[in-house]
């Protein structure tokens, strides 16, 4: 089941929905988006709200990629000492 929830970003008002329970987090992506828009509205010279909206777009973007290269190096990580101690567990039980 759906949940609805009426949010403001940029002083514009949204429904946003999402799965049931998640409401709170509805607020809280809200709450960031507009954190983002803001900080970038305040050290931009434009007050175009389509172009904060696009840079926001693309700085939101630049942190998802970035997450997901963290989360890739420590899947790396963790595939690679995974490896380390199954041969040492291995050699153990021979």
């Amino acid at each position: 089941m759906a949940a609805t929830r009426k949010v403001e970003i940029y002083g514009q008002g949204y429904s946003l929905r999402g799965e049931a329970g998640n409401e709170k987090e509805l607020e809280e992506l809200a709450a960031y988006v507009d954190e983002t828009m803001r900080r970038i509205a305040a050290g931009t010279p434009t007050v175009d709200t389509l172009k904060i909206s696009i840079l926001a777009a693309v700085h939101l973007t630049h942190e998802l990629f970035e997450a997901r290269r963290q989360m890739e190096r420590l899947e790396e990580e963790i595939n690679k000492r995974a490896d380390k101690l199954g041969s040492i567990l291995a050699r153990a039980l021979e």
